[in-house]
């Protein structure tokens, strides 16, 4: 039999890029390399002689953030947007070209970037007197104009580290006050502002911005609508993501029946965009039942790791994370059992966790006869080799064959019986469904996820 470290080799082995070597940028040559690092990781004023407006700054800046990130295990770090810095090094790349501008010298078609420079030089009062400046010296400029300029400066402060949200509500209501001339950018802006307050668990946040955003599109000209459809649809599902959350599932569907009338009026009945639309809120009608639902035990002839033996998972009364996982996944979920291991960590015995894998006749792209076999490899990667902190379950898929002779597994009791359509389930101690998502969405918006697995605590 086949080893494990020999079966994961070069995906499992947590292996880290030689800080010396060159970033994994196609073919680049080692004196590239070099001169990337003299150009662009400098901290000399004279480097930068050569930029002449602050976007190519705001581009050093950028391209120093890729640069540190080359050799760091993502999948080890957890990134607050709103409350951690960008890297010391980009701030002080940022810094050595932002010397070379001055606030008052810089001309005003380029004092957004001036802005934009400045919160990557963690300079907030910089970019607010800047911002100040944009605002005097452009007021008889177009409304229209004056809006997409507005966007352009709340993109630069939703993507600053630390998140400015202060100033991103501020510019947002300026926009606001703009009314029909600044519909449409407002409509970006508020589609941002909710996805942004949905991460951050602010679930009523969520439902304002996203009502807002709906509001502003009822100002916009039909054939702005027509263009911003998606954008729409956008502020359509995100509201009603938010309603999910906060009043269940009939509220959620309350937010989906209203959308149809409003998003279908811009394209013609019939066609294929008015049936991609159509498409779009069938989806919101198929996957919202399923919260609130009750689940069924989880049924599998081999379970790993049972605080009780005699219980049934989930288990009444526990909250619970359910993580339908495969062992094929390798370095690709290496973030999610790093978020596994955080949330063990931080909740204990609070909380339940539980993996469910299952027999597939082979094992990381090795036949495997002997189900045995297959299912000590499985609870060797998952508990001995990943040392995750979870109760395992693993099933024996049941192989049949087609009227051509090929072999095919059938669907395990698990996926007949939890239809869910994302992989991550998070269940309460009434044994009902709380919230659903994927592995990736998971990691990516672990802040909402911990304010449901806290909800569910409650």
């Amino acid at each position: 039999m086949m080893s494990l470290p020999a079966l994961v080799t070069g995906q499992a082995q947590h292996a880290q890029p030689d800080a010396g070597s060159a970033p994994k940028t196609g073919t680049a040559s080692r004196a590239d390399v070099t001169r990337y690092e003299h150009e662009h990781l400098q901290t000399d004023p004279n480097v930068y002689v050569r930029y002449t407006r602050p976007g190519q700054c705001v581009g050093a800046a950028f391209r120093a953030r890729e640069f540190y990130w080359r050799d760091k295990r993502t999948d080890t770090m957890r990134v607050s947007a709103t409350s951690d810095s960008a890297p010391a090094v980009v701030i002080e790349v940022a810094k050595a070209c932002a010397a070379r501008f001055s606030l008052e010298n810089t001309p005003v078609r380029d004092l957004p970037s001036l802005v934009n420079l400045y919160l990557w030089t963690n300079q907030p009062e910089l970019a607010k007197q800047a911002t100040a400046r944009l605002f005097r010296e452009t007021t008889t400029l177009p409304a229209e104009r004056r809006a997409w300029m507005t966007h352009t400066l709340v993109t630069a402060y939703f993507l600053s580290m630390p998140r400015r949200l202060a100033e991103i509500r501020s510019l947002t209501a300026r926009l606001d006050s703009m009314g029909a001339p600044g519909a449409n950018a407002a409509l970006l802006v508020r589609v941002m502002t909710a996805n942004m307050s949905y991460e951050r668990n602010d679930i009523e946040g969520t439902m304002q911005e996203a009502e807002a955003g709906i509001r502003a599109g009822g100002l916009m000209s039909k054939d702005e609508r027509a263009d911003d459809v998606a954008d729409l649809s956008h502020a359509y599902g995100t509201l009603a993501d938010g309603n999910l959350l906060h009043g269940g599932t009939a509220a959620g569907l309350a937010v989906v029946e209203r959308a149809p009338p409003d998003l279908l009026s811009t394209r013609p009945p019939g066609s294929p965009q008015a049936m991609m639309i159509q498409n779009w809120i069938n989806g919101y009608k198929q996957f919202y039942p399923h919260y609130d639902k009750r689940v069924v035990a989880i049924e599998a002839r081999h379970w790993f790791n049972k605080s009780d033996s005699t219980a049934t998972y989930p288990r009444a009364g526990k909250v619970t994370l359910v993580y339908f996982a495969e062992p094929s996944c390798g370095g690709g979920c290496y973030p999610t059992n790093e978020l596994i291991h955080r949330l063990h960590k931080d909740y204990g015995d609070r909380l339940d966790i539980v993996l469910v894998g299952k027999t597939n006749g082979f094992f990381r792209m090795q036949l495997q006869e002997n189900t045995a076999t297959e299912v000590e490899l499985i609870r060797n990667y998952f508990i001995d080799f990943l040392k995750l902190p979870v109760t395992l379950a693993v099933s024996e898929t049941q192989f049949a064959r087609s009227v051509d002779g090929r072999r095919f597994g059938e669907p395990s009791a698990n996926q007949r019986q939890w239809p869910m359509p994302m992989d991550v389930v998070l269940v309460g101690k009434d044994l009902k469904v709380k919230y659903l998502t994927s592995n990736y969405v998971a990691v990516l918006r672990e802040t909402l996820l911990r304010g449901q697995i806290d909800k569910a605590l409650q």
